[in-house]
């Protein structure tokens, strides 16, 4: 026979033992979930800054291996009056590339540049009164983006059926609803790579000159816009980027004439 204390023992716990156990795993799990939503978001944010340049990374070696012209080009977001941003999914493309569709990246990651569009490709700006500058830099080639590059694929580089056709089968937004446009709210942004490693773009400003008219590509969170910002700085002409920290409005203008791109620790880039 067991003892009184013994066999309670293997009772295990009460009810009210078993309860507050209960409760004591739920509110760490409360406290504990938003904790952890903010590492998955911050760690969705540094996957995507490292992916887009080593896209960037990618044509330029294409460009300097195949002595041509390698356009980089990138579907971002383009911000609303509201700063609200829509669940994203951002896409890279490398006009070198033997890849058949853009690169995707992760879902819920929203991705703004100050850089424009070269090409002739329709992009969907919101509608705005303030006026809108275009300023170049890097090395720029006559009047166009670099007749070798579209020499070198066949086309001339005011084709807009082409490159209308083209953007609209590797961005794989073609249907009869939006033709070759992006969806709302979205737009391509380009650079182009020289056979040098040379780079050139250009990014909107609303000041003339831009105070600064380097190209910056700022990714953060598409719930939480203001709880990480890393921003990605393409420097002129030689096309090396820098990794920082963000500070600045989210609208493109704004991004070239007063947001600062305040680079991280640089010996570990």
């Amino acid at each position: 026979m067991f003892s009184p204390d013994h066999r309670r023992k293997i009772l295990g716990f009460t009810m009210i033992e078993i309860i507050v156990i209960v409760a004591i795993i739920g509110i760490m799990a409360m406290t504990a979930a938003p904790s952890f939503g903010a590492l998955l978001e911050s760690v969705k944010v540094d996957q995507s800054v490292a992916e887009i340049r080593g896209e960037l990374a990618a044509t330029q070696r294409s460009a300097i291996r195949g002595g041509q012209s390698c356009m980089a080009s990138m579907l971002v977001q383009m911000p609303n009056s509201t700063l609200s941003f829509a669940d994203f999914q951002a896409k890279l493309l490398n006009t070198c590339s033997s890849e058949e569709s853009a690169r995707i990246l992760p879902k819920g990651v929203s991705v703004v540049s100050n850089l424009v569009s070269e090409t002739g490709v329709t992009v969907a700006r919101p509608s705005s009164s303030d006026p809108i500058l275009v300023a170049s830099a890097g090395l720029k080639m006559g009047n166009d983006l670099g007749s070798d590059w579209f020499m070198a694929s066949g086309k001339g580089p005011h084709d807009d059926a082409y490159w209308d056709n083209w953007y609209c089968e590797k961005w794989d937004w073609c249907n009869a609803s939006e033709g070759s446009s992006p969806p709302p709210n979205q737009t391509v942004v380009e650079m182009k790579f020289g056979s040098h490693g040379t780079v050139d773009y250009q990014v909107e400003t609303a000041q003339s000159p831009a105070p600064d008219p380097t190209g910056k590509v700022v990714v953060f969170s598409s719930k939480h816009p203001q709880r990480k910002q890393r921003c990605i700085a393409i420097s002129k002409r030689i096309g090396l980027t820098r990794v920082g920290v963000y500070r600045g409005e989210l609208f493109p203008s704004n991004i070239t004439d007063s947001g600062i791109c305040t680079a991280l620790d640089w010996k570990k880039q």
